[in-house]
């Protein structure tokens, strides 16, 4: 059974401009970052995922340590958080000077999907396209159950806000 991703978020105490006061993950199973957001003194917010990195920030190599282990040192504070409040920091952060690009837009879907257990085959394909929002579309595998004939859709198909990166899932029953 694969293990479900784990979120942290870490509070830094220390007087630089140069490091970052929080730091928010995405772990894999093995704890390594999959998605990063580095708030910092100043008001601004770095993101690193497998496709980008800033010169500030960067996923970690690795795996990261348990809370239990960063909270042993005193200038740090960590503490796990739900999915969901993850999700809404990344959509809210990493996307907040550019318009999602197609291939931004296709991720993120595969990532909703991913993260909610919704059966489908990468790649997913663009479908409409809106001034404000995209529609991704992902075949459904084919399941070898001979009680089941045919999946009707053959496809899960999701919206992607252009601006934000908030995902619907497009029910089409």
């Amino acid at each position: 059974m694969k293990r479900p991703h784990q979120y942290i978020d870490v509070i830094w105490s220390h007087d630089s401009l140069e490091y970052p006061v929080r730091l928010v993950s995405e772990l894999s199973a093995d704890r390594c970052e999959l998605r990063k957001l580095e708030f910092f003194r100043d008001g601004t917010v770095d993101a690193a995922d497998i496709d980008r990195e800033t010169s500030r920030t960067r996923l970690g190599i690795g795996g990261i340590p348990s809370l239990d282990e960063i909270n042993q040192d005193p200038q740090f504070l960590a503490t796990a958080i739900h999915q969901d409040h993850f999700d809404r920091l990344w959509l809210q952060y990493a996307f907040q000077s550019e318009k999602i690009t197609d291939l931004q837009c296709l991720q993120i879907a595969e990532q909703y999907l991913s993260s909610h257990g919704i059966g489908h085959l990468c790649p997913g394909t663009l479908g409409r396209q809106e001034p404000d929002r995209c529609e991704v579309i992902f075949l459904i595998p084919e399941t070898m159950d001979p009680e089941i004939a045919v999946v009707d859709p053959p496809d899960v198909r999701v919206w992607v806000s252009l601006s934000s990166g908030l995902v619907k899932l497009i029910d089409q029953m």
